[in-house]
């Protein structure tokens, strides 16, 4: 689970648990439309946590299309691969899905991580490379300043 996924389930249990304390102190009409109104909320959180994936997916695909256009502009003449962490899974749950991965095909062993703001800014956080590395003569290596 990510970290801020217990501060959503806070926020979600006080968002549902203070109107439910207050609805039971209260009588009659006011009562009903207090359960009502609680029904309403647990509907609205329930919507959120199972809708939430679906959006993230949806903005990693678009971002996938900004990297892709920045790539193409950048280095029009090298072919890529481009690929995100599985945010569904649990053991990757920690990690940023808005991170994307890319791999060139003439540097195959290296990955560089890109990551893509809401605003389509785009830059080059970092890069893995199984030999620890060890060549720093890297072809695709951007300035820490990203463009």
């Amino acid at each position: 689970m990510r970290p801020s996924m217990y501060y959503e389930l806070l926020l979600a249990a006080a968002i549902i648990l203070i109107p439910l304390l207050i609805t039971y102190f209260l009588k009659g009409r006011w009562r009903k439309n207090g359960v009502l109104a609680i029904f309403f909320t647990v509907a609205a959180v329930i919507i959120f946590f199972i809708g939430r994936p679906y959006w993230v997916d949806y903005q990693i695909s678009e971002r996938t299309e900004l990297l892709e256009e920045y790539l193409i502009d950048t280095y029009p003449e090298a072919e890529w691969k481009i690929t995100s962490i599985d945010h569904r899974n649990v053991e990757m749950a920690h990690i940023n899905p808005y991170y994307l991965n890319v791999s060139f095909s003439d540097e195959a062993e290296v990955t560089y991580y890109y990551f893509v703001g809401r605003n389509g800014e785009v830059r080059q956080d970092g890069f893995g490379h199984p030999e620890i590395f060890s060549s720093l003569n890297l072809k695709y290596k951007e300035d820490a300043g990203g463009d």
